[in-house]
């Protein structure tokens, strides 16, 4: 655009001898007309983001090259919406002792946490809690875990060479105990 190319030149060199706008598009003088002449360098700046916005207009921004999925459907039910406040007020700080129960019980009856405590959960099942955490998320759960490396482990993805040699000791007790349910032998 030589529009542009002018106005970085004059910008480089200055505008002590005064600015005389370029030579813009018709479609550009109505707003070129609006810009006060007064301050050169007023005018300059003013100019310069008049033609850097109009050579942006009409233009396609840049697509998204990654199309994430969505979540594949539930086969189970969710909570109750009273057992939903509960863990929400658990995740809270409140009664927090009962949690790993709670998780359980809910284990237990074949349901699934509410889509919007999964961060939470899932955040909470990267160490101690892990156990009682997976079989409540669900295909969601999985899912959401699988757009952050964090909770890999969700997803049966972490990185166990690194946990037998690195791990706490409650970490590779784990450790053992899904190696034994994968290969009893």
């Amino acid at each position: 655009m030589d529009a542009w190319n002018s106005l970085v030149k004059t910008a480089l060199l200055g505008t002590g001898n005064g600015f005389t706008p370029p030579p813009a598009p018709d479609s550009l003088q109505s707003v070129i007309n609006l810009i006060p002449q007064d301050d050169t360098d007023t005018s300059l700046f003013s100019f310069a983001a008049l033609i850097g916005i109009a050579s942006l207009a009409g233009t396609i921004p840049a697509g998204q090259e990654e199309v994430v999925s969505t979540s594949p459907a539930e086969s189970r039910r969710i909570i109750s919406k009273e057992a939903a406040v509960f863990l929400k007020r658990i995740l809270g700080g409140e009664h927090q002792e009962v949690l790993p129960e709670f998780l359980a019980l809910i284990a237990r009856q074949k349901r699934l946490v509410p889509p919007e405590t999964l961060p939470a959960l899932l955040g909470l099942g990267k160490h101690n809690l892990r156990k009682l955490v997976l079989p409540v998320i669900g295909e969601r759960g999985k899912w959401l875990a699988s757009q952050n490396s964090a909770w890999a482990y969700a997803m049966g993805k972490d990185d166990e060479q690194d946990v037998w040699e690195t791990g706490a000791r409650l970490e590779r007790v784990e450790y053992l105990e899904r190696l034994r349910e994968r290969d009893p032998k």
